[in-house]
């Protein structure tokens, strides 16, 4: 290791023990795992610090959690649910065991199904970037008529990397129903 490296990785290691704890001012904050992601942690009142993007992360991960609902679907719950008038019902990450992919059923309330609309619009424009085709669906289950958006796939043409493209197809939903929100053709 070269003189440089070994100051830069010095710098590095003094930041992190300079770092103090915004909620209680602590001086140590210790690099930990959180939900999978490596972060700081106080070792007096147990805050993460670091990154903001990975503290944001790990709160929407214990959020999901919270509520039931499983991470890879929550963002599209949130934007769904964002939306006046679309409430959701149910929701599944997908399932790589049992080869099932993930949808979302929601309900629009208020004479709202210009919503429809505005989602097969938003889906249509995203459609290069995802993986599969997605579809908007009506379904009659027994607290009446919902809508489920899932991909277009058949079982038997899930393979095992399948669920995972399609839960990366949620996030790129997710951002785009959010974006495409505030932007002057989404009727209201």
């Amino acid at each position: 290791m070269s003189a440089s490296s070994k100051s830069q990785r010095r710098a590095a290691i003094e930041d992190v023990r300079n770092r103090k704890c915004e909620e209680c001012g602590n001086h140590t904050m210790d690099g930990t795992q959180v939900e999978g992601l490596a972060v700081l942690q106080c070792t007096m009142c147990g805050a993460l610090g670091g990154d903001d993007d990975l503290i944001a992360r790990i709160e929407l991960i214990r959020e999901a959690r919270d509520v039931g609902i499983d991470i890879e679907v929550y963002p599209l719950v949130l934007a769904l649910n964002a939306i006046k008038g679309v409430r959701c019902r149910e929701s599944s990450g997908g399932d790589d065991f049992t080869r099932v992919p993930p949808y979302v059923r929601f309900g629009i309330g208020d004479n709202r199904v210009v919503h429809l609309e505005n989602l097969a619009n938003t889906i249509e424009l995203q459609r290069r970037d995802l993986s599969h085709t997605w579809r908007i669906q009506v379904k009659i289950a027994r607290d009446g008529v919902c809508f489920e958006l899932a991909p277009n796939i058949e079982m038997h043409d899930i393979a095992s990397h399948t669920i995972s493209m399609l839960q990366g197809d949620l996030f790129l939903l997710a951002t785009a129903v959010k974006r495409n929100q505030d932007l002057s053709w989404w009727k209201v």
